[in-house]
């Protein structure tokens, strides 16, 4: 007699096949999660990669600008030093003319300028200049304006120099703080937090004892002066005439002006220049870099200063 098979063995082997996982299938398995472990991975590296390279560009970033400051303190406190000592450390009759000095720092301040917009521009320094300067002629006018600013400012600089000591010039030239945050808020609207005013109140208070202190010690020293050392003094003015005198009211007036214009120029310079994006046709044009900007100022700042030259020396 033949074995039959039981109804339910085909089920039941069938069953077995499909729920017992096979060699193959575990194969196939084993190399998914082994792809999908390393995908994971890799991820994991590139976000760690990515974490790392913006750290490391971070701080090369605020290395880069603490460079940047300490360079512009530098350079800050040097030309006040320097300038001071130029300006009283020698005879008036020895002493150099103001408007040479500012011919000659336009005039290399332009050929510095072209040469940096040449790097940038990839030796393209005609192309950029015909672009911005020849095709843009009433942009390129429009620094005109904080050219002549910047220009009484300098000159009337190099005046409270011969007028006041490097510390009282430094306190007092912070002014400028105060009156550009005031101009911007008439021209440009800008609106300042509670905190930023009461550190510009508090800089102005600053500015304000310290002149009150300066003054009260001159009045001080002459009122305590010896009348044999004023003699002696007012012999020395007529026996050297050439010494350059020295008046703290004509060094706090040529501060005053010249923080209000170096205010005045640079509110002008981000209100007008920074934000004309438009060609004479009223397309729209990439923006003008930073050393074409200083080629247009360093430009007319070196026509003006050369016509007030000749216009000195035809007076004399």
């Amino acid at each position: 007699m033949a074995n039959k098979t039981p109804p339910n063995a085909s089920f039941n082997h069938q069953h077995a096949d499909t729920s017992s996982p096979s060699p193959l299938g575990n194969k196939d398995k084993n190399e998914e999660t082994a792809t999908t472990s390393l995908l994971h991975d890799k991820r994991e590296t590139e976000t760690a990669g990515t974490t790392m390279g913006s750290k490391k560009s971070l701080s090369s970033q605020a290395s880069f600008r603490m460079i940047l400051l300490t360079l512009m303190v530098f350079q800050n406190s040097s030309v006040v030093l320097v300038g001071r000592h130029t300006r009283s450390s020698v005879s008036k009759s020895d002493m150099y003319v103001v408007n040479h000095l500012i011919l000659v720092c336009e005039f290399l301040k332009l050929v510095l300028s072209a040469i940096l917009e040449h790097i940038v521009t990839d030796g393209q320094l005609m192309k950029s200049v015909k672009e911005n300067i020849i095709d843009n002629p009433l942009d390129f006018l429009r620094t005109l304006v904080p050219s002549l600013l910047y220009l009484v400012q300098n000159s009337l600089l190099y005046i409270a120099l011969s007028n006041l000591s490097a510390p009282l010039f430094q306190v007092t030239y912070q002014t400028k703080v105060l009156t550009t945050a005031l101009i911007s808020v008439i021209m440009l609207n800008r609106r300042y937090s509670l905190k930023q005013w009461i550190c510009l109140f508090f800089l102005g208070i600053g500015v304000a004892i310290v002149l009150l202190g300066e003054g009260s010690a001159k009045i001080s020293s002459e009122e305590n002066a010896d009348p044999k050392s004023v003699v002696e003094k007012v012999e020395a003015e007529v026996v050297e005439p050439d010494e350059p005198a020295q008046s703290l009211f004509a060094g706090l007036f040529a501060v005053f002006i010249a923080c209000i214009s170096s205010a005045l120029a640079g509110v002008y310079f981000e209100k007008v220049l920074k934000k004309s994006t438009k060609n004479e046709t009223g397309k729209e044009r990439p923006p003008v870099s930073l050393w074409m900007r200083n080629i247009q100022l360093a430009f007319f700042s070196v026509i003006i200063a050369f016509v007030q030259l000749l216009m000195l020396k035809g007076a004399d």
